[in-house]
């Protein structure tokens, strides 16, 4: 289960990417938030194409978030007035790059 929390994202990766080079991956995983993401990212690949995990530049090349504000203060005007800060666009096109087109029958086999 790899947990939530934006930045630990990258630390799932860097886990992830150390059972693989050692012939540990689980057979399951799972994730909540920027864990789902890392998990999603594997699920999709196969075994074999899993080395993409040591290429810094592929697997963090694109931005999955982007802020709807400038400064501080403009953020916490926001929140109190229960606008979003984050571009859901920008992770839209994130999953999209980086999870590929497949259904859940298609990752499974």
């Amino acid at each position: 289960m790899l947990s939530g929390g934006a930045a630990f994202g990258k630390f799932h990766y860097g886990l992830v990417k150390a059972l693989y080079e050692l012939d540990l991956m689980p057979r399951i995983i799972v994730g909540s938030s920027a864990g789902s993401l890392c998990a999603a990212y594997i699920a999709v690949h196969k075994f074999e194409e899993l080395h993409v995990l040591s290429d810094y530049e592929i697997t963090f090349g694109k931005n999955a978030l982007a802020w709807n504000f400038d400064s501080l203060w403009e953020m916490v005007k926001m929140i109190s007035e229960k606008k979003m800060i984050a571009s859901t666009d920008v992770l839209k096109t994130f999953v999209r790059d980086t999870c590929k087109d497949l259904t859940f029958m298609e990752i499974y086999e």
